[in-house]
């Protein structure tokens, strides 16, 4: 899709792109291992897009962030996972703000907040198998507390 537009663009006229992947992109995470690798394809994709229309003009950012509360459903899982979801989510406005300030400048990657910024420098320093354990273990609990919440009985 995106290559179909390039040629209806206003040449004289910056061109920016803004794909929106997450911070799971990163990440090898059980329990969302499908979701995980999809936003890892978008990053990748559109690292290697943004080389392909640099001589053009065209800038591709991506978004990558944690947790966005957009949504009840998206608030419950963020305040199931507890102190490490209120940390890492931010505000959708601030996120939006700051994207639009990175596609402006031509960045290539944002990751706002500086406590997710700083969890994937800290991740890079851990094998990434002890990583998805470590993952697993955090959505284990989160999965538990929000069935606590919900009323359901878990077996895991």
């Amino acid at each position: 899709m995106i290559h179909e537009i390039i040629p209806y663009r206003d040449q004289l006229k910056p061109f920016r792109i803004i794909n929106v992947s997450s911070l799971a992109a990163f990440y090898p995470m059980p329990v969302k291992a499908t979701y995980a690798a999809t936003k890892r394809f978008l990053l990748d994709f559109s690292l290697a897009l943004r080389e392909e229309v640099r001589s053009s003009g065209i800038t591709v950012t991506t978004l990558c962030p944690a947790g966005m509360p957009t949504n009840l459903e998206c608030r419950k899982a963020i305040e199931a996972q507890g102190w490490a979801g209120q940390v890492t989510t931010l505000d959708v406005g601030r996120v939006a703000n700051q994207t639009i300030n990175a596609a402006l400048a031509g960045k290539a990657v944002v990751i706002p907040g500086w406590i997710n910024q700083a969890l994937l420098v800290l991740s890079s320093l851990i094998p990434p198998s002890m990583v998805a354990a470590l993952i697993r273990s955090r959505w284990a609990a989160a999965h538990r507390r929000r069935n606590l919440q919900e009323g359901y009985l878990q077996t895991v």
